[in-house]
């Protein structure tokens, strides 16, 4: 589902390694030695290389000194090649590698003094060469720097070591890097310290320059086509928007409604003097109109007696009457009133915000025109997860008031996984006292270890969780805003934050003497001997699900979750299992060949994940909850041990033919949610630059042109749109065959969700600018579907660049589509996110010099264009007559904000 985890069809090529250099002993796996054996694994190694205690005296080297060396250290990280060829043998992952080196200046307080550095680095060290410094993997991203004894007088050491796939981000690398000395509280390094960042590199300290702009460093290898988004390539591929008037985008909606029965562009209704809501069949829901009502007033546009009168009227369903119609509306703008009627409240607070979506804040009026309106899906949703990095409940609420604005629905809150656990179970304490929060605490009696740069301290933004009232605080704003919170708690895999939790619970139970109840809850089977690498290298992240102690505990998260549901006055209608990848687990539990004996059924662990799912399904369903999990585990259930309905998050690429996987799950008779990572993964960056931030497994340019030209009704026709991942041509094959049979008719998708993963993001101001302007495409997709779209054809086709099924009409038709709706993002709707304090993404601006002139494009109107020249440390506003040399900056400002965005060279 994310970063790594979707590389789950390279599992068959992962080797396990337990060393990341010739010095450090394996990992051993058994769970009841795990803390200590992590301890050992990083204390005790090579008697001939390593520094040990034996005979130092470390009395002068004081929290105060510590601090000061911390300060001291110049250490620099460096990429050396994305591709090193016959470099990469059999231990990395597809034969993949790439290499990079860290260098460090030794402050004279560290000489013959025993010392570690940690880090976090995304890919573990699989080989590495030392000149005076070494390294180890510990465990999930978390590597360990340590000087060997060749070292002692060395004033500058290095290490030079190998890791699985590519690093072709920027924001690959993690920050927070910090020094342990026993008896000392560890230190960040200066030159790695994120709070700092911007001002070390303006003092170019930071200690990684950046990858350089080469193909060698930013491409995967020879087979790698992609272009790079360079100024010219931006220029190449933004549009013209001369030739769309301003009548196009002021009475533009988004998202776009099903039918416009009538407009008069020429009439506008001026709302700047207030609105007053005259009439309301649905006083009963008086909440809903005030949350609709509060964005009108936060656009500028008041409530007061004398305003324009909005009339809001039931409608009467018809005989034909289906879901959908529960979220129908119709919508009238005369001269003078604004009438709305609708079948229940949900579908007059659509058409409201339609009203709102109509309002163009440059001059607070709207068109009168005449619509009806109903969605394309029943679910319309937003995937967050806030438990690899924590965000604050404030940037929930923020997320949640524009996706009610852009009419989605489900709100898919990841609330736990391997690095965190972010809500509070008051009956399971340990889950937030201890598994809430990342700090150095080698024995996880405490926190969790370090992961993804969040340093050794607790006290980190990244760290914390939603107390009880704050959950229920959001469930209610989310309700409120017609959007259903389907929380989400990763198992049996990705759930090391639990495991850990519940390990620390037993450890301090049995020392208090409490055996019963020290096992009560435990997820661990303290026999397992079992050796095995997730995805995202842990080592013991998975729940075992042959011990009754587990199902105790999930049905007790369940019971909880349920019970604060119904307290907040939102009934636990969906929970999402995660059902995520567990390869390799439980082979050596005596547990599990206890349990595989004891059931027929089971013949082999690798089914263990299909029976642990079905189970908790049947469990959801008993309490009428309905059961949803990612596509790799549901897949390994039997359709028969599944209750009715079920609903499934399918994250397959398409590039990888993985319409198949979303055509079979359909054709189970499941809520089918198109997930696919080509184009609905908001982690991932906008463009192909190693600015961008985020990762890129599946796509390394998900722009919001290419989320608005998403088919999802028609996932292999997309093959004759886009390319895959790495820029080349590809066949999706929906032929009818043994292993595939198309959609069967009468059977559709169920509805579209974008993913948002927090791995490499931090800072909340960033959540931000990955989701918009994105988030408006997505809800235009969820929506509404646009004449231009290729309809499914249910006999199956095969799909290629060579294809043209979606032939050079439609391509016109969309191509126009795109460029009003780009028009009114940037004339209304981005001012809009503006004046609600949204941080979303500036365009980079496409350019080409010409005869010393500067041509420039950006991706939506409403921008001006500053420029900094080679010459120059001043940036200018461009004017028509200025020249422009090679090498000259340039980058867009938004006139309603003056917020700029990223510079780009243009040669």
């Amino acid at each position: 589902m994310s970063f790594l985890k979707h590389t789950t069809f390279y599992i068959a090529l992962l080797t396990l390694v337990n060393v990341s250099c010739d010095d450090a002993p394996p990992l051993n796996n058994n769970a009841s030695s795990r803390a200590s054996n992590v301890n050992a694994a990083i204390q005790t190694v090579s008697e001939k290389n390593v520094l040990t205690q034996t005979n130092v005296n470390l009395a002068d080297l004081t929290q105060e000194k510590l601090h000061s060396v911390a300060q001291s250290i110049e250490l620099n990280y460096q990429v050396i090649d994305n591709q090193p060829e016959g470099e990469c043998a059999s231990e990395f992952a597809g034969g993949q590698c790439f290499k990079s080196k860290i260098t460090m200046s030794i402050p004279d307080a560290l000489h013959g003094q025993p010392w570690s550095i940690y880090f976090s680095h995304i890919a573990p060290a699989r080989r590495s060469t030392n000149d005076g410094l070494a390294i180890e993997h510990v465990n999930g991203d978390l590597h360990r720097l340590y000087p060997l004894r060749t070292a002692t007088d060395n004033k500058i050491i290095s290490v030079v070591f190998y890791s699985d796939f590519w690093h072709l981000s920027n924001s690959d690398i993690m920050p927070n890097y910090f020094i342990v000395i026993e008896g000392l509280k560890p230190e960040v390094l200066a030159v790695t310290d994120e709070k700092n960042k911007i001002s070390l590199q303006e003092n170019n300290r930071w200690f990684f320059a950046g990858l350089p702009q080469n193909d060698k460093f930013l491409k995967r290898g020879d087979t790698d086509n992609i272009q790079i988004s360079d100024a010219q390539y931006l220029y190449q591929q933004y549009s013209n928007f001369k030739n769309i008037d301003e009548e196009q985008w002021r009475n533009r909606i988004v998202p776009m409604p099903s039918q416009i029965l009538d407009f008069n562009a020429d009439a506008r209704l001026f709302l700047g003097n207030g609105i007053t809501l005259k009439k309301n069949d649905f006083k009963a829901n008086s909440a809903m109109v005030s949350v609709a009502l509060q964005r009108f007033q936060r656009l500028g546009v008041p409530i007061v007696d004398e305003g324009v009168p909005v009339f809001i009227t039931h409608l009467k369903p018809t005989n034909s009457h289906s879901l959908l119609a529960d979220q129908s509306y119709e919508l009238s703008v005369d001269k003078s009133s604004i009438h709305i009627k609708a079948t229940t409240a949900t579908g007059a607070f659509y058409g409201l915000m339609s009203v709102a979506a109509l309002l163009d804040i440059n001059d607070l009026s709207v068109t009168d025109i005449s619509l009806k309106d109903k969605p394309r899906y029943l679910f319309r949703g937003l995937h967050i997860d806030v438990a690899r990095n924590f965000h604050q409940k404030e940037l929930l609420y923020k997320i949640i008031e524009q996706m009610a604005a852009y009419k989605l629905n489900k709100l898919h809150l990841h609330l736990g996984d391997d690095e965190g656990w972010r809500v509070e179970i008051p009956t399971l304490p340990e889950l937030t006292q201890i598994a809430s929060k990342r700090c150095f605490d080698l024995a996880e009696d405490n926190c969790l270890l370090p992961q993804l740069g969040s340093g050794p301290n607790a006290d980190t933004s990244v760290n914390g969780y939603f107390s009880e009232l704050e959950y229920k605080s959001i469930l209610q704003y989310a309700d409120a805003h017609q959007i259903e919170v389907i929380p989400s708690f990763d198992m049996p895999g990705h759930s090391r934050a639990a495991v850990k939790a519940m390990e620390a619970r037993y450890r301090k139970l049995m020392t208090e003497g409490k055996p019963e109840r020290a096992k009560e809850f435990l997820l661990t089977d303290l026999s397992d001997t079992s050796i095995y690498e997730s995805v995202q290298y842990y080592h013991d992240n998975t729940i075992n699900v042959c011990l009754p102690s587990s199902y105790k505990f999930v049905y007790e998260v369940i019971s909880e979750i349920a019970r604060m549901h119904k307290e907040a006055g939102t009934p636990l209608r969906r929970y999402h299992i995660g059902a995520d990848e567990t390869a390799g687990a439980w082979k050596n539990s005596p547990q599990c060949q206890n349990f595989i004996q004891e059931h027929s059924e089971i013949e082999k662990p690798e089914q263990l994940t299909g029976y642990f799912i079905e189970t908790v399904a049947q469990h959801l369903a008993e309490r009428g909850i309905i059961a949803a999990g990612w596509s790799d585990g549901m897949k390994l259930t039997h359709t028969k041990n599944m209750p009715e309905p079920t609903q499934v998050n399918d994250w397959s690429a398409l590039f990888w033919q993985g319409h198949k996987t979303t055509h079979d799950l359909i054709n189970r008779g499941w809520q089918v949610v198109a997930s696919n990572p080509d184009v609905t993964y908001f982690d991932f960056p906008y463009e192909v630059d190693p600015e961008e931030p985020g990762y890129y497994w599946g796509s390394r340019r998900t722009n919001t042109q290419k989320v608005f030209q998403f088919m999802p009704d028609n996932l292999p026709a997309m093959a004759e749109v886009w390319r895959d991942r790495s820029g080349n041509r590809y066949q999706a094959d929906d032929r009818s065959s043994k292993e595939h049979q198309p959609i069967k008719n009468g059977l559709k998708l169920y509805g579209v969700q974008g993913q948002f993963w927090s791995e490499s993001i931090r800072d909340d101001t960033l959540v931000e600018y990955m989701l918009f302007p994105r988030l408006l495409a997505l809800s235009e997709r969820a929506w509404h579907k646009a004449d231009w779209e290729l309809e499914y054809d249910h006999h199956g086709r095969l799909y290629s660049s060579d294809t043209s099924y979606f032939d050079q009409q439609r391509k016109k038709q969309r191509d126009k589509d795109w460029r009003v709706f780009a028009a009114t993002l940037g004339h209304k709707e981005l001012r809009k996110l503006a004046k609600l304090d949204i941080d979303f993404r500036i365009p980079t601006v496409g350019a080409v010099l010409k005869s010393d002139k500067l041509y420039y494009r950006t991706a939506f109107p409403g921008f001006d264009i500053e420029v900094k020249q080679p010459d120059s440390d001043e940036w200018t506003l461009i004017h028509p007559n200025m020249s422009v040399t090679s090498g000259t900056l340039v980058r867009a400002v938004h006139r309603a904000t003056q917020r700029v965005g990223r510079s780009i060279a243009v040669n």
